[in-house]
């Protein structure tokens, strides 16, 4: 038999051409999960081959050159080697796909940034450096300031922080939340995150507050948010932090009763080097617990 060349074997070798084009867009790609990029990319090429060799049978050219026959059962077999790999990497990747859904929570950039200043008392916040949270960047300067203070909005899952911390906290405390973003951007979950934070501390990477100072948290919209209903609720009042590097509630006398009250002071992470003495202004007007 003749070969022939008609239009089915022209939509054939445009698929496999236009297969191949997509895979290297993948393999192109600099963001995303590279790694099922380059798996899809693969099955990809072998999957235009497939059709190359099928489309040269179709059209009996493959007659022409018997010793691509063997080539044909080779592309077919390690084709479906590759499928059994990619079915085995999209179960792995689907297992990993709840922590990817707790990504930090982006805000539009100009909201994120009233609400980083609402942290800060009011005479601060015009000369304050502020910064926001971007995906894929983690926290990037929006404003250099010129007194010290650095505001910004720290997500511990679906609560909303905003902080405003002095030059000493902006030089330690505030990089382990630089370093927590970054983590929870990579699908670690909290507990994972602060275990990889407390080893960093440990090894000298992060720096516990180094003297006294203080770190705002005035605004009254520390809140949890409720992704499904869009519902907030409020975590803690409008309250000062002051360093307590490694204190203990029972360093100070605080009861267990103490811990998350608006009238007595208490530390926050206790015995960690991001310890807190916790007080709540009395002419707060946020109530605790209430919308």
């Amino acid at each position: 038999m003749q070969p022939v060349f008609d239009f089915i074997a022209v939509l054939l070798l445009t698929g496999a051409a236009q297969g191949v084009l997509l895979a290297m867009a993948l393999l192109a790609i600099p963001r995303g999960n590279r790694m099922a990029n380059r798996i899809l990319a693969l099955l990809l090429i072998f999957f235009a081959a497939s059709i190359t060799l099928h489309t040269l049978a179709y059209t009996r050219y493959l007659f022409e050159f018997p010793h691509l026959i063997k080539t044909t059962g080779l592309v077919i077999k390690v084709r479906w080697m590759l499928w059994g790999i990619a079915v085995a990497a999209a179960t792995q990747l689907s297992a990993q796909e709840p922590a990817k859904n707790n990504l930090p929570m982006l805000m539009p950039r100009e909201q994120e940034i009233e609400l980083a200043l609402s942290a800060a008392p009011e005479h601060l916040r015009q000369d304050a450096t502020i910064y926001v949270l971007e995906r894929g960047k983690g926290f990037i300067k929006a404003r250099e300031g010129k007194n010290g203070f650095s505001c910004l909005v720290v997500r511990f899952g679906a609560i909303i922080a905003p902080y405003a911390y002095d030059a000493e906290g902006a030089q330690t405390t505030m990089l382990a939340d630089f370093r927590h973003a970054v983590l929870m951007e990579q699908g670690k979950d909290i507990k994972e995150a602060e275990r990889i934070l407390a080893e960093k501390y440990k090894a000298g990477k992060l720096l516990a507050p180094r003297k006294p100072g203080v770190a705002y948290m005035l605004s009254p919209d520390f809140m949890k948010h409720d992704s499904k209903t869009g519902a907030k609720t409020p975590v803690f009042p409008p309250h000062v932090m002051f360093y307590a590097t490694y204190v203990k509630n029972a360093d100070i006398g605080a009861l267990p009763e103490h811990f998350n009250s608006d009238k007595n002071v208490f530390v926050l992470n206790e015995g960690r080097p991001d310890a807190y003495f916790i007080i709540v202004p009395k002419d707060s007007k946020h109530t605790h617990g209430t919308q």
